[in-house]
């Protein structure tokens, strides 16, 4: 790759890490107003941003990378390889995060909302796990080529992206099935908001797929022209997670139209009267309470 070609490459992802910055900002700012007027962070708002704090830090870098390679010629082979790394490391969170709240889901629906979200209320379980994992796999590989011992078959960031792509893919499908057998009529609202998670996953897996055919080609050809797989996987997960927020949430938010999708009215199976689905299990919900 030469540099003219590198910088144009650069210059697109570029474009497109702007506009990720702008939809991610989005995302946080209603995620917010969200847990201030409920205090709480449902799963389906909770999936779009966690991803998005990612993309936003993926973004962020992809942007200070092509800024230091411009302005600072000495220092850039350096600053590149460094933050290269801290770019690897946030993919493989942002893969570990939507496939662990994937496992979280389905685990939830086949067990027909009888069990809680597991992973604490605040999530320092999963940011540390996604952390450490991150950060072992990414430098592993380094280690791997220090030793002598890179092959193929045992590149740290295409076997983990492959185990986790595939594991998401069965989460998703069992939760489609699941969906679909579910009585609408008990779990009216919760097969709605599972509804908003499986499209996000869905958006996940199609990001990740095509991240590790970009990993694939990268390692069978030397053609410049693969990295746009790579902008074009970046794309999907950064910019279609916010289009998918937008259109599950709204541009607008109205908090009287939240609080009347958390308690709509479904019919008894009993009686055959209209009550709030709220009094029949509200613990079932995929809502998880955060404490102030």
């Amino acid at each position: 790759m030469n540099e003219i070609e590198f910088l144009s490459y650069n210059h697109i992802i570029d474009v497109f890490s702007v506009l990720i910055i702008i939809g991610c900002i989005f995302i946080f700012h209603r995620a917010r107003k969200i847990y201030m007027s409920k205090k709480q962070m449902p799963l389906e708002i909770k999936f779009p941003l966690y991803i998005a704090i990612t993309h936003f830090l993926f973004a962020i870098l992809e942007i200070a990378q092509t800024i230091i390679y411009i302005v600072c010629i000495e220092c850039r082979k350096n600053a590149y390889n460094i933050m290269s790394h801290i770019i690897g490391v946030i993919l493989i969170m942002n893969l570990l995060l939507g496939a662990t709240i994937a496992i979280e889901v389905w685990k939830i629906l086949k067990n027909n909302f009888e069990v809680n979200y597991s992973l604490g209320k605040k999530d320092y379980k999963l940011w540390l796990m996604a952390l450490t994992v991150s950060v072992i796999f990414e430098f592993g590989d380094e280690y791997s080529q220090l030793f002598g011992k890179e092959l193929f078959f045992i590149r740290f960031d295409l076997v983990i992206s492959f185990v986790f792509f595939l594991v998401t893919i069965y989460c998703l499908i069992r939760i489609h099935i699941r969906l679909n057998k579910l009585d609408s009529n008990i779990y009216e609202s919760d097969i709605y908001n599972s509804k908003k998670l499986k499209f996000y996953i869905l958006v996940f897996c199609f990001q990740w797929a095509f991240i590790i055919l970009y990993y694939i080609l990268r390692r069978i050809t030397s053609s410049f022209y693969i990295v746009y797989i790579y902008i074009l996987a970046i794309a999907i997960g950064g910019l279609c997670n916010v289009i998918v927020f937008i259109r599950n949430e709204g541009i607008f938010y109205n908090l009287g139209s939240i609080t009347q999708e958390e308690t709509p009215e479904i019919n008894d199976p009993e009686t055959g009267t209209k009550i709030p689905s709220t009094e029949i299990k509200q613990e079932n919900s995929l809502t998880e309470t955060v404490s102030e």
